[in-house]
C-alpha cells in the first residue's frame, strides 16, 4: 500500500469517526432523557394515586353508606332520564363540593357496577358506557388503577386534549375489603405544576447528559488525532 493510500485511509478514519462519535453521542443523550422522562411519569403517576386514594377514602369515609345507597337507587331507576342521576343526596353533594375544592381536583365520577356514569362533575359524561375502560374494569373487580396521558415538549407526535396531564385514579365503592363492590369512584387531578417541573429537569437532564458525552468525544477525538499523526509521520 503506497503512502497516499495509507493518508486516504487515516483521513477516512477521523472522519467517520467524527461522524460515527458525534450521531452516538447525540442518540445516548436522547436515550438517557427517555430513560429519565419515563422514570419521571411513574413517579408522577404514584405521586398522583396515593393523592387521590387520600382525598377519596376522605370522601369514603363520611358518605361510604349513602354513596352505596345512591348507587342502589339509581341501579332501580334505570327509567329515569340521565340528566336527573346527577342529583345526589345532600351528603354526597356536600362531601364532592368539598373535595372540588381542593385545587388538584378537576372532576370526579362515579359508576355503577355495569360500567355506566351515573354521576359526573361534566354533566355531558352522565349515562355514557365506560364497562370497556381498562381501569374500570380493574376496579370494578376490587384493584385500584391509575392512568396519566403525559404530555410536554417532548411528545412531539401526541394530539392535546383535555386529559392532558390528569391522573385519573379509579376505587372500587365498598363497605370493607371483603364486601361487594357497587360501583366504582373515579377521582382526577391535575399535575400541570409538577410536569412543568419535570419539564425543566429533564431539559437540564439532556443537556447536562450531551454535554458530559460532548466532552467525552472530543477527548476520544483527540486521541484518534493525535494516533493518526504518528501514523502519518
Amino acid at each position: 500500500m503506497s503512502n497516499e493510500q495509507s493518508i486516504t485511509n487515516i483521513f477516512k478514519l477521523k472522519y467517520y469517526f467524527s461522524i460515527v462519535g458525534l450521531g452516538s453521542t447525540i442518540i445516548a443523550a436522547i436515550l438517557l432523557s427517555l430513560f429519565y422522562r419515563q422514570m419521571a411519569i411513574n413517579d408522577i403517576v404514584i405521586l398522583g394515586e396515593r393523592n387521590n386514594l387520600v382525598l377519596a377514602e376522605t370522601v369514603f369515609n363520611s358518605v361510604k353508606n349513602e354513596l352505596i345507597d345512591y348507587l342502589t337507587t339509581t341501579k332501580k331507576t334505570d327509567s329515569i332520564p340521565s340528566s336527573q342521576h346527577k342529583l345526589l343526596p345532600s351528603a354526597l353533594d356536600k362531601a364532592i363540593q368539598e373535595i372540588m375544592a381542593n385545587a388538584s381536583v378537576v372532576r370526579v365520577k362515579i359508576y355503577d357496577k355495569d360500567g355506566i356514569v351515573v354521576f359526573s362533575t361534566k354533566p355531558n359524561q352522565i349515562g355514557v358506557d365506560q364497562s370497556n375502560n381498562k381501569q374500570f374494569k380493574s376496579a370494578v373487580v376490587g384493584q385500584v388503577a391509575s392512568k396519566l396521558i403525559f404530555i410536554d415538549t417532548f411528545s412531539l407526535f401526541s394530539k392535546p386534549s383535555e386529559e392532558d396531564n390528569l391522573v385519573q385514579s379509579y376505587l372500587p365503592i365498598r363497605l370493607s375489603p371483603t364486601s361487594s363492590i357497587y360501583g366504582v369512584f373515579e377521582i382526577y387531578t391535575d399535575v400541570k405544576l409538577v410536569v412543568d417541573r419535570v419539564e425543566r429537569t429533564e431539559t437540564v437532564v439532556f443537556l447536562g447528559v450531551f454535554i458530559v458525552l460532548l466532552i467525552l468525544y472530543s477527548f476520544l477525538f483527540f486521541i484518534v488525532r493525535i494516533s493518526s499523526k504518528t501514523i502519518e509521520q
